[in-house]
């Protein structure tokens, strides 16, 4: 009897973990490795937009503190937490967060004024970048099958102060710069999935 009972234990809790197949483990690396070059290109394009907005305001990014504008997440976690975190819940986390600076870099940076029509093309090569690797970690979440979850997200507030340049510019620079955080963060995320990946 008390073996019986074992077996059935042991079978609810098999049927309650997820079974990925070795062919789905070798994707995951593969769509790792992917999501990891990509968010390396999105790391490089943010550092490459924060410079014209340095130019035009006059400052220099190494000596300005850290600045926060309500309605960005904080990309800040403790190491420990961090170690602990489910790859799906990691994964999540990120797509959130990708979504609400995307939307925020709509709201604030998108504005020819800003930096002028030149600058245009590279943000919308870098919301397209960024939405492609929303949809990588959609695809991963399938394959680790944990459905991804959007939360409907507020919209970005402050809006981009349109009568004074010099504010709208400083909005988006902290918009970048809360990016660049996101996206290293994004790197290590997925230096770590894959490394993992390589030692199953």
């Amino acid at each position: 009897m008390l073996r019986t009972l074992l077996l059935l234990c042991l079978c609810t809790l098999a049927s309650a973990v997820p079974c990925i197949k070795p062919n789905e483990l070798h994707g995951l690396h593969e769509t790792y490795s992917r999501s990891l070059m990509l968010a390396h290109a999105i790391h490089q394009d943010v550092l490459n937009l924060l410079a014209p907005y340095e130019e035009q305001l006059g400052i220099n990014g190494s000596q300005v503190p850290n600045l926060f504008m309500s309605g960005l997440p904080s990309c800040a976690v403790n190491y420990i937490d961090w170690l602990s975190l489910e790859d799906a819940a990691r994964l999540q986390q990120d797509s959130e967060y990708l979504q609400l600076f995307n939307r925020h870099i709509d709201a604030c940076c998108s504005s020819k004024l800003q930096l002028g029509a030149e600058y245009s093309l590279p943000l919308e090569l870098l919301q397209l970048n960024i939405r492609d690797l929303q949809v990588q970690i959609t695809e991963q979440l399938k394959l680790l099958q944990q459905p991804a979850v959007y939360r409907a997200a507020s919209p970005p507030a402050p809006l981009c102060n349109r009568e004074s340049l010099w504010v709208s510019r400083m909005q988006g620079y902290i918009v970048l710069r809360g990016l660049e955080k996101c996206v290293q963060k994004v790197v290590r995320d997925y230096t770590r999935l894959r490394s993992q990946q390589q030692q199953q």
